[in-house]
């Protein structure tokens, strides 16, 4: 996990109170790493704070009363709806959900620190062990008359530390426990509500938004905002820090409006506390970036990028790694806004910095992902050999790093196959190169994963699309590529370490791999081998992410296509229209994936006899596709000659009518 939890920053220090002074650790910033992306539409960020960049340190009272202004119409949460949510939390963890005492999450705080201490001798374990005396300890002291607000202070935060370790191990229901223990001792000492109980909200927040539980985290970093406005006032970096935490969360359920206005008020607070060229002013930045890169907004997103880059070359130096993940990030801006030439200086810029700092070697986490990045590129821009040899390049440092079997080293490889799948003039040794690597992942990843592939658990959401089709220079797959990896937040680049190939990441690999695999069969006419492919790929999508993600939707489309050519028509049909649907839903009506659809649908009516009907879908197919890619498109070029040659034919009943094939036009699946 990618430092998803509050870490500290320094000493305690004294902060007022409600009568006496109270103790709590300050809060270094929020580090959450998130997916992406852009936008150009509104004021800009430079409208927004063109105000604060002369005079960084003194706002005056006018502009103080505009921010608590703006602050209090992001909307404060009632105190019932946040006692509701722990409530739930508490449930989450097996524990009761009205037994809101520090006894109650005392007795689940220590059974979960002497199960962790009982393993072997790791950090974790010893951690665990050195927790579990200090609470017996501070129990003691409890039962002797009770403990000052300091004692209980730094038995809370030592089980935050805990927390975050065991969340940092992939532990989260344990972490939750915890957590959930220090903020009742918080609460005991403080009262229920009081305001000097933001920080442990927003650590809970961040806890409940790595186990998927975006709502609830939205709940807990706007409480623990406002609660921490009205304790601390804007003179303290702790209302930004939640403004940051909560905007992150509005933007991965999509809400980017509110996205952006928590975090555009939290870098206006970020400029005005600490001045514009910081390393905290940087990091809000980089999210406003990847918040726009997400809605595909990119020049905003570029020049929000090139912002934090600047700064974070001048405080740290070029070669610091926030300067270099900076640099990263503007690469994949680029890439996705097919600015190639550029993109293409930006990524062997970043391979020259990390050659740089690792002695001239690639063969490390960062410079096999600026590999993976530099062929996206060159894929992009139309050079399939020359990223072809630039993924053998990463394979080969994959290899050193991981092994053979790694989801990571397995993910270059189907982009390797997928090069040689979509070349134009590829010729059978290619095509079967291609086969061969795919049925290598296959039995790979089968192999790695084990009993994983039978029960893969559902995800809140999938990865990015793949690396050549999110560069646009391949149309559309059946599966999200591993290589989306390499657009990462402020942690590691592409790879995964070796401890962390998940059964989810595998089962997710083999999908991929037979998707494709089944896309190459389905071209050589082996369409029940194909069909049986895509059924097992699609079963292990949804079972992955559900019937709403856009890998899934691909899948079902060359499933559909393929049960056209077997005219399995009423399958095919009914799949075909369950993808359209999703599509539209997804990604709206003017995608090349929801022309995929309209083209699966298509080939299934025309299979059937409905002439008229397969002729309307071409040709909607077709308009998608010319808008979206161009009158040399050969997808586009064939839905309309699909469309011509049946727009003289009429509805006839199932089975008796002029099909495509007998008009001499062929029905082929459509799976790129």
């Amino acid at each position: 996990m990618k430092s998803i939890l509050v870490k500290d920053s320094g000493p305690s220090r004294t902060v007022r109170g409600s009568g006496a002074s109270r103790i709590h650790r300050s809060l270094s910033r929020v580090s959450f790493a998130v997916h992406e992306r852009e936008d150009s539409s509104g004021p800009t960020l430079e409208t927004k704070v063109s105000g604060l960049i002369d005079d960084d340190r003194d706002s005056g009272d006018g502009v103080a009363a505009s921010v608590e202004a703006r602050f209090a119409a992001l909307g404060p949460v009632e105190p019932a709806a946040v006692a509701d949510l722990l409530r739930t939390a508490r449930t989450t963890v097996g524990l009761e959900a009205d037994g809101g005492s520090s006894a109650d999450t005392a007795r689940a705080a220590d059974a979960l620190l002497t199960l962790l201490a009982s393993g072997p001798g790791t950090p974790l374990s010893l951690r665990a062990a050195a927790a579990r005396e200090e609470l017996q300890v501070f129990e003691g002291t409890l039962a002797d008359g009770g403990a000052d607000v300091k004692v209980v202070e730094a038995m809370a935060g030592e089980l935050e530390a805990v927390a975050e370790a065991v969340a940092d191990a992939g532990k989260l229901r344990e972490a939750l426990i915890l957590g959930l223990h220090s903020l009742a001792l918080r609460a005991e000492a403080l009262g229920a509500m009081s305001p000097l109980l933001a920080p442990s909200f927003l650590r809970l927040c961040a806890l409940m938004w790595a186990l998927g539980r975006l709502p609830q985290a939205e709940l807990l970093a706007r409480h623990a905002a406002h609660e921490a406005l009205k304790e601390y006032g804007l003179q303290h970096r702790l209302p930004g820090d939640a403004l940051v935490a909560c905007g992150d969360v509005l933007g991965l359920q999509g809400r980017f409006e509110e996205a952006r206005a928590h975090l555009r008020l939290a870098l206006e607070l970020r400029v005005k506390l600490m001045g514009r060229s910081t390393a905290e002013t940087a990091d809000v930045y980089m999210r406003l970036g990847e918040l726009h890169q997400q809605h595909g907004m990119y020049d905003e997103a570029a020049r929000l990028t090139r912002q934090a880059l600047s700064t974070r070359k001048k405080l740290l130096g070029p070669t610091h790694p926030h300067s270099i993940h900076a640099a990263e990030a503007l690469a994949d801006i680029l890439l996705l806004n097919k600015q190639f030439a550029s993109a293409e200086q930006a990524c062997t810029l970043v391979l020259s910095l990390h050659c740089e700092t690792n002695g001239g070697n690639t063969s490390t986490p960062r410079g096999v992902a600026g590999l993976a990045r530099l062929a996206a590129v060159q894929a992009g821009d139309g050079r399939s050999r020359e990223a072809e040899a630039t993924l053998k390049r990463a394979i080969t440092g994959a290899n050193k790093l991981y092994g053979t079997e790694h989801p990571t080293t397995l993910g270059l490889n189907l982009e390797v196959a997928r090069l040689l799948l979509d070349r134009h003039e590829g010729t059978e040794v290619a095509q079967r190169t291609a086969e061969q690597m795919l049925r290598s992942c296959v039995r790979s990843a089968s192999r790695t994963a084990g009993g994983g592939l039978a029960s893969a658990r559902p995800t809140a959401a999938g990865t990015a699309s793949g690396m050549l089709g999110a560069a646009g220079g391949t149309g559309m797959r059946s599966g999200p590529s591993t290589l989306s990896g390499m657009r990462v937040g402020t942690g590691t680049g592409l790879a995964l370490a070796p401890g962390a190939a998940t059964e989810d990441a595998l089962v997710a690999l083999h999908a991929e791999a037979q998707s494709l695999l089944a896309e190459l069969v389905a071209r050589k006419g082996r369409h029940e081998e194909a069909e049986r492919m895509y059924t097992q790929a699609l079963d292990a999508y949804t079972r992955l992410y559900g019937t709403q993600h856009e890998a899934t939707v691909k899948c079902m489309c060359g499933l559909a296509g393929v049960q056209a050519q077997r005219r399995r028509c009423q399958a095919g049909e009914g799949l075909a229209r369950r993808a359209l649907a999703a599509a539209q839903a997804l990604l709206g009506g003017e995608h090349p994936t929801t022309a995929a659809c309209w083209t699966a649908l298509a080939d299934n009516l025309a299979a059937a006899g409905e002439a008229q009907e397969a002729s309307g879908a071409y040709g909607e197919a077709r308009r998608i596709l010319l808008a979206a890619r161009g009158p040399e498109d050969e997808e586009a070029q064939r839905a309309g000659r699909m469309a011509e040659a049946l727009s003289g034919g009429t509805r006839s009943p199932p089975g008796r009518g002029a099909s495509a094939r007998d008009s001499g036009v062929e029905v082929s699946a459509v799976a790129s």
